[in-house]
């Protein structure tokens, strides 16, 4: 890993992710933007994990 580009990016890369996140008007949108996000393999509001079940 290139910790060193990283770093000099900074938050610039998250820009854009930002800006779209930011022009949510209502909540009518949030799904697809949220949908957008799990695509991107990022979990905005929950995630979907395989595991096991505890036994108790």
């Amino acid at each position: 890993m290139d910790t060193v580009s990283i770093e000099q990016a900074g938050f610039t890369p998250l820009i854009p992710f930002i800006e779209r996140i930011n022009a949510i008007d209502d909540k009518g949108e949030l799904p697809a933007e949220i949908g957008q996000l799990h695509a991107m393999g990022v979990r905005p509001l929950f995630g979907f994990l395989p595991h096991r079940t505890a036994k108790m």
